[in-house]
């Protein structure tokens, strides 16, 4: 079984049941984006530290990662670093994404093509402070292993 959005809501859902500590803020819902169409847009929450989570338009998340403030990108910044944005104007936009040459067999021709393309989505989620980030990364994807006994195709390693 692969992992899908959903079992992300529902892990989160686990996490706003268990009291870590009063410091931790969490600054809104899960946010999708689509890239393609909303590339003018301003990524939601995007200022702040949290969790990214990209996936196919089927909702089968393909990776998990964390923006922690720590060189205060935020969210943005962390979020499309993997993709690196040539132009907004061109079919292929992402040329240059970090897994184009990838001979991962998990990262197939057709999530390579989305990613070139910005044909996927973006789903944040924001905590303050930012370093709990890499908590709720692990954690997620901990959860998505649990789910589908594998990580998501574009992560390598949990953390």
């Amino acid at each position: 079984m692969e992992s899908t959005i959903e079992h992300i809501k529902n892990a989160l859902n686990d996490i706003g049941q268990i009291e870590l500590t009063r410091n931790i803020e969490i600054l809104g819902p899960l946010k999708r984006y689509h890239v393609k169409q909303q590339w003018s847009e301003y990524l939601p929450n995007g200022r702040y530290g949290g969790v990214y989570i990209y996936t196919g338009l089927d909702n089968k998340v393909w990776y998990i990662g964390k923006a922690d403030r720590k060189n205060d990108t935020g969210l943005s910044g962390r979020t499309f670093s993997h993709i690196k944005p040539e132009t907004k104007d061109s079919e292929n936009m992402f040329d240059q994404h970090q897994w184009i040459n990838s001979k991962r067999s998990r990262i197939t021709k057709a999530i390579k093509q989305s990613l070139r393309t910005g044909d996927f989505l973006v789903w944040t989620w924001p905590v303050k402070p930012g370093y709990y980030a890499s908590f709720f990364e692990v954690y997620l994807q901990t959860y998505c292993k649990t789910i589908s006994e594998k990580l998501p195709p574009l992560n390598k390693q949990i953390g």
